[in-house]
């Protein structure tokens, strides 16, 4: 009984490829993942799974993570911040220690409201 050879090949088969450039240099191809993937074209000692439970379990994965950060959401206490409250440019501009030393009463007369023809500033105040 004649035996049947197995052939060797430089390649391997049921691979999908594409390429980006089809004239001049690099036009190399390489390798995609199949759309639609059969047992034919995974490893025979993986199990095929359908597109459709990938779709559901990355759904519920996503559920998943969604509820894990509404808890961790509910758990934290956000404080909202008060117009006390410094801002990291008042921060770095170091005010605090240019101001320090006056009272609430000597600044006051700073604060001014912007001028007639300083309109970019009237519409800052006001918003």
């Amino acid at each position: 009984m004649r035996q049947r050879r197995s052939h060797t090949y430089p390649w391997r088969a049921n691979v999908h490829c594409q390429r980006f450039f089809t004239h001049g240099p690099r036009q190399e191809y390489f390798e995609v993942a199949p759309q639609d993937p059969s047992p034919d074209d995974t490893n025979p000692s993986a199990p095929a799974v359908p597109a459709s439970n990938m779709a559901r379990d990355g759904q519920h994965e996503l559920e998943r993570i969604q509820q894990k950060q509404a808890e961790l959401a509910s758990r934290q206490a956000v404080a909202q911040p008060e117009m006390s409250d410094t801002n990291p440019w008042l921060e770095r501009v170091e005010w605090a220690h240019h101001l320090a030393g006056f009272t609430f009463e000597e600044m006051i007369p700073w604060a001014v409201l912007p001028r007639d023809d300083e309109i970019t500033l009237q519409r800052i105040c006001s918003a």
